[in-house]
């Protein structure tokens, strides 16, 4: 089969009738010559650049499909394709395909993935690139030389703090505000302890099930009741 003739064919077609787009009849832009084959302009550009067109969605589909036929080993073409078969969009009526098709690119989007090893992102990896992302990838961090040492003389004494070195009699005073600071006075525990007694709660009932409770009950009664719907 000829894809490059039927191709021609349908943008000499779209071309000859001088379509327009807000006139009743829904049309979406096309690169008659893609840009990743050097083909310009922008979609928007439909009333006066040369390379853009204006097609239906079942032609726009046609052509992605055609163009992948004639360039198959154009990898930004097949993504072009499998994105007309699977991009949706509220704004576009956009054509849909058939199961067969949409099967059939998977598997042609699967191959391209296969034949891209040693690639990522489209871009050639070299050998180091490939294994930094592959530590990073097993949780393994890589630091630099420099890294290293600064890294091995914190931890032999683990005195160093945001740079700095504390003496003994620092230390000493630290841990003594630490112990201030986290062990109550033995009075102050038994006052907060005889107002917690003093304290006593607010008892209410739920009208659904009749069970009475503190300040927890409005979690699973009242409203929330599962008697609820039963009375």
């Amino acid at each position: 089969m000829n894809y490059q003739k039927i191709y021609e064919q349908i943008i000499e077609r779209a071309k000859n009738e001088k379509r327009k787009k807000y006139n009743g009849i829904y049309y979406e832009s096309h690169h008659i010559i893609p840009k990743c084959l050097g083909g310009e302009g922008s979609t928007k550009q439909w009333r006066t650049h040369s390379n853009i067109i204006l097609l239906t969605a079942r032609e726009h589909f046609l052509c992605h499909w055609l163009l992948h036929n004639i360039y198959p080993d154009n990898e930004k073409l097949a993504m072009s394709f499998w994105t007309m078969c699977s991009f949706k969009n509220n704004k576009q009526k956009r054509y849909i395909p058939s199961s067969k098709i949409i099967e059939y690119t998977k598997i042609k989007m699967s191959e391209t993935k296969k034949n891209k090893i040693g690639y990522w992102k489209g871009k050639k990896l070299y050998e180091k690139t490939k294994e930094k992302i592959s530590k990073s990838k097993k949780g393994i961090k890589i630091h630099s030389e420099e890294n290293k040492r600064k890294l091995g003389e914190r931890s032999k004494g683990n005195t160093d703090r945001l740079g700095k070195k504390h003496t003994q009699n620092s230390k000493n005073k630290m841990s003594e505000s630490n112990k201030k600071r986290y062990i109550l006075n033995p009075q102050i525990k038994i006052s907060q302890r005889e107002k917690m007694k003093n304290k006593q709660q607010k008892k209410v009932k739920c009208p659904y099930c009749d069970k009475e409770g503190g300040n927890t009950m409005g979690r699973w009664h009242f409203e929330n009741c599962k008697y609820k719907n039963n009375v």
